[in-house]
C-alpha cells in the first residue's frame, strides 16, 4: 500500500506552490494596474471638476457685468471690439476677464 504522504503522480489533482505563487503575482500586478489607471482618472475628473467650476464663475461674473439696463443704455463707453455698428446702436464684442467667454453687448450710440 502507498503511502498517503507520498505526492501522488497519477492523480495531479492540485496546485504546486509555485504555480499558487505566479497566480497571487499575476493577480496582485494586475490589481495595480487597476488602481493606477482609477487614480489617474479620478485625478484628471479633480482638474476637470475644477476648470468647470472656473467656467461657471466666470460665466457668472460676465452675466452680471453685462445685465441689460434698459432702453436708455447709458453706460460708460463701452469696453470691447465693435461687431456691427448703426444709426443708433452698436453691438460690442464683450470678452470676460479670464478670456473665456465673449458675448455680443448692446451700445446706444
Amino acid at each position: 500500500m502507498a503511502d498517503p504522504l507520498r505526492y501522488n503522480k497519477k492523480g495531479d489533482s492540485g496546485f504546486t506552490l509555485l504555480e499558487v505563487m505566479i497566480a497571487v503575482l499575476l493577480l496582485g500586478l494586475s490589481y495595480v494596474a487597476v488602481l493606477e489607471s482609477f487614480s489617474s482618472s479620478m485625478q484628471r475628473l479633480i482638474k476637470l471638476e475644477e476648470r468647470l467650476e472656473y467656467l461657471f464663475s466666470e460665466d457668472s461674473q460676465m452675466t452680471r457685468d453685462m445685465r441689460f439696463s434698459g432702453p436708455a443704455l447709458d453706460h460708460e463707453d463701452p469696453q470691447g471690439e465693435i461687431f456691427s455698428e448703426g444709426t443708433t446702436y452698436s453691438l460690442i464684442i464683450a470678452t470676460s476677464e479670464g478670456n473665456l467667454l465673449q458675448s455680443l453687448q448692446l451700445w446706444k450710440k
